[in-house]
């Protein structure tokens, strides 16, 4: 995709809305969207890219998200451009899956802005709150619902935060 805001994705990036298969080019124009609506409801410019969407299975995100341990995470910006979503979630119909993805990529503004330089609780409890705000302002705005989203708890391990993850 070219223009001024291009993305990148993996093969496992399209996504199936309702009974028939988005193209790819139809997946990145949600992408840009979405990323649109984050940068609106932050405050954050828009970047000249997406990052990278990669929709992965629950063990993927208890192995690299949680340390293991049995956890409820379904989405996680890697501070590397990376966003990846639980594979339940790869049809972009319902709102849960797009506030999601509004919620990832605002800590993906977050991220390039630079006004978090820190891995410290205090900053991803910051970052969290901020991002769950976006997530809730884009499903009242965006979708025209009331059902917010809780912020659940954060962990405050970043022992993979900035790294890619190579999945074989």
């Amino acid at each position: 995709m070219t223009g001024p805001v291009a993305g990148r994705m993996n093969e496992k990036a399209i996504g199936f809305s309702g009974r028939m298969w988005l193209t790819t080019m139809e997946f990145e124009a949600i992408l840009v969207i979405l990323l649109s609506w984050a940068s609106h409801l932050s405050g954050y410019p828009l970047p000249a890219e997406t990052p990278d969407v990669r929709f992965e299975s629950h063990p993927f995100f208890v192995e690299n998200v949680c340390g293991g341990n049995e956890c409820n995470v379904v989405g996680w910006y890697n501070d590397a451009d990376v966003v990846y979503l639980d594979e339940r979630y790869r049809d972009l119909e319902g709102g849960f899956a797009s506030g999601l993805l509004v919620h990832e990529f605002t800590h993906y503004l977050q991220h390039k802005s630079g006004d978090f330089k820190s891995l410290s609780c205090e900053d991803s409890i910051e970052r969290e709150r901020e991002a769950y705000h976006v997530q809730n302002r884009y499903i009242i705005e965006a979708l025209a619902r009331i059902d917010t989203i809780i912020p659940s708890h954060t962990t405050c391990n970043y022992a993979n935060a900035g790294q890619e993850i190579q999945i074989n």
